[in-house]
């Protein structure tokens, strides 16, 4: 959280993840899909995934991230507390912000694929 705080955000990429792009596949039914995005920040990947019709839902510890990708995005997310975290949704995206290691499989729900672009 120091390096959201300190703007000190060198790992952010600015645009989306050229992997993702040339290798994600296309499905002919994308809204029964539900892509998982662990620590999110304010990743683009997400924004793109969502815009083909993926339900998106991240997980983010600092809520500084969780803010600006909203903002950055002109959507007004729709913030209601949930256990350990408080929950952002608008439209097809979810971000969990809070602890990735106290996200529950109740909490997460059903996953089809998982995206982690440093993984």
């Amino acid at each position: 959280m120091k390096l959201w705080k300190s703007k000190n955000i060198q790992f952010h990429q600015w645009q989306v993840n050229s992997f993702l792009t040339r290798f994600w596949p296309d499905y002919p039914e994308p809204e029964l899909l539900r892509v998982f995005v662990p620590c999110c920040g304010k990743s683009l990947d997400m924004l793109w995934l969502a815009q083909r019709g993926h339900q998106v839902v991240g997980v983010e510890l600092s809520p500084i991230a969780v803010k600006a990708f909203f903002k950055q995005h002109q959507l007004r997310p729709e913030i209601k507390n949930i256990g350990d975290f408080s929950l952002w949704q608008c439209n097809n995206i979810s971000i969990f912000c809070g602890d990735f290691f106290k996200l529950t499989k109740a909490l997460l729900g059903e996953v089809h694929m998982v995206f982690d672009k440093a993984a």
